[in-house]
């Protein structure tokens, strides 16, 4: 499927913009929507003004996927975006597996099986009963007593 004229024309203009180009390579979402918006045409600024600024990055890309060939410098800030979002997620997953956070079905269900269950069964009558109020000492009940 080719890609609308208007789609090509904004994708080059962003490449033909330095800043634009900058703003990519370095993953700056928000800066980059703001600044690229702007050279939309009239057709894509109402679909495009609107939307989150993640959105906007995902949608672009997306347009820049379906028009090959891209100019050399915005594909090497479209590299360039794709490695630190590599390099975000690679030190996510570090710190997930370094803090324990992902374990293996079997090691979780070994970790479960330490765990015992307790089964709490709810009270006849409600406690504290319904228009009182509990407090730990004097101190407590007169700091708090104002806000109840």
């Amino acid at each position: 499927m080719a890609l609308p004229e208007t789609r090509k024309e904004f994708i080059d203009t962003i490449g033909a913009d330095s800043v634009c180009v900058l703003l990519l390579a370095t993953d700056s979402k928000d800066d980059f929507a703001d600044r690229a918006v702007a050279f939309a045409p009239a057709g894509l600024f109402l679909k495009l003004k609107g939307q989150a600024p993640e959105t906007f990055m995902r949608t672009f890309l997306g347009w820049c996927q379906e028009a090959k060939p891209l100019v050399e410098h915005l594909h090497g800030a479209i590299v360039a975006c794709r490695h630190k979002l590599e390099d975000i997620r690679a030190v996510k997953l570090a710190f997930i597996r370094d803090a324990g956070l992902h374990l293996s079905p079997a090691a979780r269900d070994a970790a479960l099986s330490l765990m015992r269950a307790l089964v709490v069964k709810p009270l006849d009558v409600p406690y504290p009963p319904k228009g009182e109020i509990i407090s730990e000492n004097s101190a407590i009940h007169g700091k708090w007593s104002q806000r109840f």
